[in-house]
């Protein structure tokens, strides 16, 4: 029996070894708009660990604290190209979570939960496929019910909304989202004006869709820009250059309160 004990824990220590050889981990540092730098002039620092499969996990820290703010969950595609899969989670300076949101294969889908810094949920909703879905319940901080929704495909088919003492009261809608000067058609043209085709992109006969995501913070300061999808690292160098020179947002607001929120902008490279 001791002999067999001693088999099974040489087994398992073997098994164990096998799983790090096969985890490969990166650190990286970054600034206020997610480009690499130095560690003596970085904001974040990330953690990225990979695995033969093709997976990834990228958790980044303050460099300040070495508080951990979010995590992000990767896999490999066909085409080589990283996407989102899996859970996103995010934290308050303080360490409480702070957001839990799923993806699969680059898109918002599953259950998508937001809560207080005293813990209590503050808003529970699902997507797929970047569509609302099912049942939105969102919550004074007190855990009071404030708003009950359903939605099917994208769109709500009924929706209520209550004091904190549960009188029901007049509609309106829980979330807005962050808004260039003027709206979306003004941003539109102002990319179109800004945007400069990088050289050698065009001489490389590269074009294709960057996808940039950043954060919109209550003042409407853009920072934490990141490309989520690119075609040419020019291009993305390009679209982190036009997305550093835009102005102040209108902030995005749940429940009328402003609120830090990410903005997803697609940027389309075409060659005439």
């Amino acid at each position: 029996m001791k002999q067999l004990y001693i088999q099974l824990i040489a087994v398992i220590l073997l098994l164990h070894g096998q799983a790090a050889i096969a985890q490969i981990t990166e650190t990286r540092y970054l600034n206020e708009l997610s480009q690499e730098v130095g560690a003596e002039e970085a904001t974040f620092k990330e953690v990225i660990e990979r695995d033969e499969a093709g997976g990834s996990v990228r958790t980044r820290y303050s460099v300040k604290d070495n508080s951990k703010l979010r995590q992000f969950s990767y896999k490999e595609g066909s085409d080589g190209k990283s996407r989102r899969h899996g859970t996103h989670y995010e934290w308050y300076p303080e360490g409480q979570l702070k957001l839990e949101i799923n993806y699969r294969n680059d898109s918002l889908t599953g259950p998508h939960t937001r809560w207080y810094k005293n813990g209590q949920v503050h808003v529970s909703q699902h997507y797929h496929g970047y569509q609302l879905v099912d049942t939105l319940k969102s919550y004074y901080e007190s855990g009071a019910l404030r708003r009950l929704e359903v939605y099917s495909k994208g769109k709500m088919q009924k929706g209520r909304v209550y004091s904190e003492s549960g009188r029901e009261i007049k509609y309106t809608p829980m979330e807005v989202q962050p808004e260039f000067p003027g709206g979306e058609m003004k941003m539109m043209n102002w990319l179109a004006q800004n945007v400069r085709y990088p050289a050698e992109a065009q001489k490389a006969g590269a074009q294709g869709l960057v996808i940039i995501s950043y954060l919109v913070d209550t003042s409407g300061r853009i920072s934490n820009i990141e490309v989520l999808r690119g075609f040419h690292p020019a291009g993305d160098t390009e679209a982190i250059r036009v997305v550093k020179q835009m102005p102040r947002f209108k902030p995005g607001t749940i429940e009328g309160e402003p609120i830090d929120m990410t903005y997803i902008l697609p940027i389309r490279f075409t060659i005439h």
